[in-house]
Order: C-alpha cells, then sequence, then structure tokens
C-alpha cells in the first residue's frame, strides 16, 4: 500500500471516499442493470459491492464445491492481474468477469470488477450438470442462470473503455489524497517543531529546569509544552520546575486549565513546581475560570523564583 509522510501504510479504503462511490456504483448499476460492480482491496476484502447476480450469490457462493470455484478464480485472476490494463475470463462456474488492478503511487492497492455476465449462450449441459451435483433445485438454478446478463463482445469492449476510465479515476483521487494526507502531516510536523522552538526549556543550575512561555498558549501548544516539560523533567531528575508567565500573551481558559494539569503532572514526578510572572490579564482569565491553582507556589518575577530554588 502507499504510505504517508510517517511511514504509516495508506489502505484504498483511506484513499477514497467509499461511501460516495458506493452511491456512484449503485446509480450505474440502475442506469445499465447488467453489470455486477466491486471493488476490493489487496486483501480481496470488499469495500463495495452492487448488483451482484443471483446465481453467484445465492447459488455458487452457498455450496463448498461451488464456492471453491470462487475462491480458485480469484486466485488465477490475482496471478493474471498484471498482464494488462484488465484482466477478462471465464470462471469455472460459467460466467465472465473482467478486473481493473488498482495501482496508486506504483503500489497495487485493490481491484476493481465488473461481470456475472455471458458473451454467448450458455452450455445448459454444463449447469444442470452442476445443478445435479451440489444438489441446486434445477428449476431455481436455471431460472437464475435465465437472469444473467447477455452481452455481445462489442458491447462489453465499450463497457471495458468506461469502466477502465473509472478506474483511471479512482486512482487520480486516491493520489490526491494520498498527497493531501502526506501535505497535513507534514504540516502538522512542522507545527509541533515550531511549537517547540517557540517554547524552550532552560536548564538552570543542576536541577532548576525553567519553561517561558512568549506569546499565545493554545490548547494544541499545551499539549506540546507537557509532553516536552514531562519529558525533560524525568530526563533530567530536576527538582524544582518554574512556569514563567512573564512575555504570555493570552490564553483561554481550557489552555490554562491545562497548564496547571501540566504543574500537577510535573509534581507527580517528584519535582517542585512555581509559577512565576504572572500578568493581570492572565490574572483575571484565572479568576474568571475558576482555576485552582492548589498549592503551586507563585512569585512575581522569574528572579524571586530562581531565589526560593536555592
Amino acid at each position: 500500500m502507499t504510505e504517508s509522510s510517517s511511514g504509516e501504510k495508506l489502505s484504498l479504503a483511506q484513499l477514497v471516499d467509499l461511501p460516495r462511490l458506493t452511491a456512484l456504483l449503485q446509480a450505474l448499476h440502475r442506469h445499465e442493470q447488467k453489470y455486477s460492480l466491486a471493488l476490493m482491496d489487496r486483501d480481496n476484502q470488499m469495500l463495495a459491492a452492487v448488483g451482484f447476480q443471483q446465481i453467484c450469490a445465492d447459488f455458487h457462493r452457498q455450496h463448498p464445491h461451488t464456492e471453491e470455484k470462487c475462491v480458485e478464480s480469484n486466485r488465477l485472476i490475482n496471478e493474471r492481474l498484471f498482464d494488462g490494463p484488465y484482466t477478462m475470463y471465464k470462471c469455472p462456474n460459467g460466467i465472465i468477469d473482467i478486473a481493473f488492478p488498482i495501482v496508486i503511487d506504483e503500489q497495487y492497492v485493490g481491484t476493481f470488477w465488473i461481470g456475472q455476465v455471458l458473451t454467448e449462450e450458455p452450455d445448459l449441459a454444463f449447469f444442470e450438470e452442476q445443478a445435479a451435483t451440489c444438489g441446486f433445485d434445477r428449476e431455481a438454478y436455471l431460472a437464475a442462470l435465465e437472469k444473467v446478463p447477455m452481452v455481445p463482445h462489442g458491447e462489453i469492449e465499450r463497457a471495458i473503455a468506461f469502466y477502465q476510465d473509472l478506474v483511471d479515476f479512482i486512482v487520480d483521487l486516491g493520489l490526491k489524497n494520498q498527497r493531501l494526507t502526506a501535505q497535513n502531516e507534514l504540516i502538522e510536523q512542522q507545527s509541533q517543531a515550531l511549537r517547540r522552538l517557540a517554547t524552550p526549556i532552560l536548564e538552570v543550575g543542576e536541577d532548576v529546569l525553567v519553561l517561558p512561555i512568549i506569546g499565545t498558549v493554545d490548547t494544541a501548544r499545551a499539549t506540546t509544552l507537557a509532553e516536552d516539560l514531562l519529558q525533560q523533567v524525568a530526563a533530567r531528575a530536576a527538582e524544582h520546575v518554574i512556569l514563567d508567565l512573564t512575555g504570555m500573551a493570552e490564553v483561554d481558559h481550557l489552555a490554562a486549565r491545562n497548564l496547571v494539569e501540566i504543574m500537577r503532572a510535573t509534581q507527580l514526578l517528584g519535582a517542585r513546581c512555581l509559577i512565576t510572572g504572572i500578568r493581570p490579564d492572565v490574572a483575571k482569565t484565572l479568576v474568571g475560570g475558576r482555576i485552582d491553582l492548589g498549592q503551586i507556589p507563585i512569585y512575581s518575577t522569574l528572579k524571586t523564583g530562581l531565589a526560593s530554588c536555592r
């Protein structure tokens, strides 16, 4: 499968809008009422399917003898899948199918199927013998056979051209979605890097860490601060952690609560936590949000906070 920027494998289900594609296939089947249509991932898991013929759904897929032929048919088609832009074959149960490989960014991600049709008059003796072998109700089985569309070769060639265009559209859409996913992940990674650069963790002495907050703190930035600070406290065995708010422009209630939770989590690691440099507008946010600072010491300036750590 294709990969995101983080190296995570992306499946066909992640690269296309399955509900909309299924609705499109349903509309196509209502218009033609001939071809069964299906989309499968690279592991042969069905993602979308419409218009399956009764002879396949109610007979061939229900008996071990004919079901085994279906499985063998899928195996054979997978072996021949890349012999050309599509593969047309007659399955061992006597039905015609056509398979198109879906390749996105040089990676095989799935198969688009059309078919469950006939291109010539069926061999009734073959189907009667199969009904007897499997114990099918002969009349019901042959009635299901009569419902299978008969499609001349010229018409099926036009259908192949049409559905090849549809497969190409799926490939283009999947490639665009893959690139969009990778781009969004890269933007998020860059945003996290910028948030970390905007809030360095300073080691002052052997056992004191200072986290100077500059600018605006939103929930995303508060989350990054928490992750980085807790890692640094554990790695450096810090005894004191100072959260300096002198340069903080503004903070919303949720982010303020997150900052307090950061300090409490840091205390659980054994460090003494204190806050310095609370501005009047930040103090108003803390009071307005009824945010309890608990037993966290508060100092007016970073200088006095550092002095308390000696």
